[in-house]
C-alpha cells in the first residue's frame, strides 16, 4: 500500500474515531452543577402561590401539591432525595426526546447525567418521581426535567433582557421542538408587566405546553468559582404524557 494511501486511510479512521467517540458526542455541552441567585419575578405566573408550605418538603415556590400547577420545573425539587433511574424510566424519557424535540439541543452524555429524585407528600399519600439537569452550549442554559409518566419539560434560557412577540416566539419554539404546530396569536395568554411579561399556549389535542417569561438567575460552570448575575429569556416547552396533568 502507497504511503499516500496509508496517510489516507489513517486520516479517515481518525475522522472516524473522532464522529464515533464518547468524548466527541458531548464536546459541545457542559453540565452546570451550581446555580444561585434564580429570582422569583415569574412565580405567580405559575400559580405556585396556591401552595402550602407547611405540607411539604420542598420549598413552596419550587414544588406544589397539584397536579396540574406541580411547580417550576426550571428548577431541581431542592430538599428531595436522590434516586437512581430505572431502565425503563431513562426509555420513557429517551422516547420523549426523539419524538418532540431537536436532536442537537442534547446527546446521550446529557441523558446519562440526567439526576433522579424522590419525595412524599402529605404524609405519604403523594409520591413523585422525577428527573433533572441543567447545562449549557455556549451562553445558552438548558433543563431537561420532568415528573415520570406525567410529563417532560424542555427550557432553553438566552441572555438578555428582551420579549417576545408571539409570532417571534413560535418561530424560536419551531427551532426546540420541530413537531410543535403553529397557533393562532389567540389562542395564547399573554401578560405584560414592568417586572416581567408571559405567554402561554396550551395545546390540550396534542398535549403540548408553551411558555415564555423572563428570569435572573446566576449559573456556575465547571472551573469557575463565580458566575454573573444576568437576565434570560426562558422559553418552555412541555410534552405530557398523562392526560389527567394537562392545566
Amino acid at each position: 500500500m502507497s504511503r499516500i494511501r496509508l496517510l489516507t486511510v489513517a486520516t479517515l479512521l481518525i475522522l472516524w474515531w473522532l464522529v464515533e467517540s464518547p468524548s466527541a458526542d458531548h464536546s459541545n455541552f457542559v453540565i452546570i452543577d451550581k446555580v444561585k441567585a434564580l429570582d422569583s419575578s415569574h412565580s405567580h405566573y405559575l400559580k405556585l402561590f396556591l401552595n402550602i408550605p407547611e405540607v411539604q418538603p420542598i420549598p413552596y415556590w419550587i414544588r406544589s401539591l397539584y397536579d396540574k400547577t406541580p411547580g417550576d420545573y426550571f428548577r431541581p425539587p431542592e430538599g428531595a432525595s436522590r434516586t437512581s433511574l430505572s431502565e425503563g424510566e431513562v426509555t420513557e424519557i429517551e422516547s420523549t426526546l426523539t419524538k418532540a424535540f431537536t436532536n442537537s439541543l442534547y446527546d446521550h452524555f446529557i441523558i446519562d447525567s440526567l439526576e433522579g429524585f424522590e419525595y412524599f407528600f402529605s404524609d405519604g399519600k403523594i409520591h413523585r418521581r422525577e428527573y433533572h439537569i441543567y447545562y449549557a452550549q455556549g451562553d445558552t442554559i438548558y433543563v431537561i426535567s420532568g415528573w415520570l409518566g406525567k410529563f417532560l419539560s424542555f427550557y432553553r434560557a438566552v441572555p438578555g433582557d428582551f420579549r417576545y412577540s408571539i409570532d417571534e416566539l413560535q418561530n424560536e419554539v419551531r427551532k426546540i421542538s420541530p413537531s410543535y404546530k403553529i397557533a393562532d396569536s389567540g389562542s395564547f395568554k399573554r401578560i405584560d408587566e414592568k417586572q416581567n411579561y408571559f405567554l402561554e399556549y396550551v395545546d390540550r389535542e396534542n398535549m403540548t405546553r408553551v411558555r415564555n417569561y423572563l428570569i435572573y438567575g446566576t449559573f456556575i460552570f465547571p472551573g469557575k468559582t463565580e458566575g454573573e448575575n444576568k437576565r434570560y429569556n426562558l422559553i418552555e416547552v412541555t410534552r405530557f404524557i398523562d392526560k389527567e396533568v394537562i392545566p
